[in-house]
Parts: C-alpha cells; structure tokens; sequence
C-alpha cells in the first residue's frame, strides 16, 4: 500500500496522482481550494515521499510496479467511496489513464496534467537522460535551499508554497525511481484511443511540454470523443502550477459533468 491523505467531505471522490520527483503535497494548493466541495485523496506515488521505496523486482518494470501499487491503493479507497475522478500530472497521468484503460469501472473520469504519454522519440530522449537527472536529482536532495533558490530563479511566478512542495518531492524519492521511462509499454494512441471515460487532457506551448499544440492536434485526430483537450498558451510542463486557475476550472468542469 502506498502512503495517502484523506480530505474533504463531498459526495464526489477525486484521487490525485502526482508525477516523478514529486509527492502528495504537491497538489496542496489545488487541493485545498477544492477540499470543501470534494472527498479527495492524494498518494505518494511508489518510491516517492513516504510510500514504499523499490524492491530489486519493482526495478525490472518500474511503470508497471507504480501502476500496480496505484491500483492496490486506490481500491478499497474507491469501494468506500465510490468511483473516483483521478486528476493527475506527468507520470501520474499515465497511471491514471493506464486505471481507467484496463479498470474503467474504478473510474468516472479523468483530468490530465501533461500526462506522459510518450512517443518513442521522447521515451529514447528519457532514457538518454538518466544520468543527468540522476545526477541533479542528488544535487538538489543534498542542497535543498540551493534546490529551491534555482526553482525560484527558473520559475518566479510560483508561490512559495509550491516551490517548497517541488523540493521536498526531489528529496524524498528514491534514485532508482529515475529510470527514464515512466509510462506504459503500449503505444499511447491504443491508450488514449480506447479510454471510456470523460477525459480532460490540459497542455501548454513551452517547449519542455510532452504533450503541446502538435500532440494536441494527434489528440484529436484520433476521435475519440471522450477525450478533449484544453489547452493555454505560457505554460511549461509543469501545468498546474503555471495556471493553477485554469487547472481548477477543468477539475470543476469535469465533476461538473459527472454529477
């Protein structure tokens, strides 16, 4: 079982699901603009914050032991109370859409942050990177007020709040969590082709972005009609804290159209 915390008392449950490198708290902000009007809980995904860090069999598929800890949580979670709206970023994204594509009866809808849903390119482009963002990743753990001087200087329009959140994700992951490729295995228009549920996808136009106007368009092309995009210019992957009320307004929506 992973780590989560509960909050909220609405009728409708929403799950979050946080992206590599981050954590639970990272959604604080969103969370607690939401709380009173929802049951929410959110994890810690596998080898990140307090849950559970890597076995040396977890290390041989680690989406597919992230997934599966994801799913052992979540279900006794949503047999008490009830089919979940996942909201999730990155990594988080992919696991929610990989849920609902295998369990769609655990799930009611879902609103994507950039979710990682790569291409081979980008998968090969991850992998590349390993050592780097190893790496850095180590740096930052050891130097966490230097971490969050170099976040602030990259992203001054954050809050406070969220650039302590994203430090505190980079100390307390385990290093073998990078491992490049944090998604499924299957091509992710067969994932995103045969999603059954409401969806809303939100991307942006810089260029750090997995998803951008050119995914977007893929997006649509492929017709499915449970799946929209909604899409703001300025933004870089890191979506929810870039436009944390655009954000909002699709989780919203979205339980809006679920009631």
């Amino acid at each position: 079982m992973l780590n989560f915390s509960l909050c909220g008392e609405g009728d409708q449950f929403l799950a979050f699901l946080h992206g590599i490198s981050g954590s639970s708290i990272w959604w604080a902000d969103t969370i607690r603009s939401l709380q009173a009007d929802f049951r929410i809980a959110a994890l810690d995904s596998l080898g990140h914050g307090l849950s559970p860090r890597l076995t040396d069999e977890d290390t041989k598929d680690v989406f597919g032991a992230s997934y599966q800890a994801a799913l052992t949580t979540l279900k006794p979670l949503i047999a008490k109370f009830g089919p979940a709206l996942l909201v999730a970023h990155s990594m988080g994204g992919a696991i929610a859409s990989y849920i609902a594509w295998k369990h769609p009866e655990l799930v009611r809808g879902l609103v994507l942050a950039e979710p990682a849903w790569l291409d081979d390119e980008q998968r090969q482009l991850f992998l590349d990177s390993v050592p780097d963002s190893r790496v850095r990743t180590q740096e930052w753990a050891e130097n966490i007020e230097g971490a969050i001087h170099e976040n602030q200087a990259k992203r001054p329009h954050w809050t406070q709040n969220q650039h302590i959140t994203w430090a505190y994700g980079q100390e307390n992951i385990d290093p073998r969590m990078i491992a490049g490729v944090v998604s499924f295995a299957e091509p992710w228009q067969d994932v995103v082709g045969g999603l059954t549920v409401p969806t809303t996808v939100v991307t942006s136009d810089g260029a750090d972005c997995l998803l951008g106007p050119s995914r977007a368009a893929e997006i649509r092309e492929l017709g499915n009609p449970n799946v929209k995009v909604a899409f703001f210019e300025g933004g870089s992957h890191a979506t929810v804290p870039d436009n944390p009320a655009f954000f909002e307004t699709q989780v919203r929506n979205m339980a809006d159209t679920l009631k």
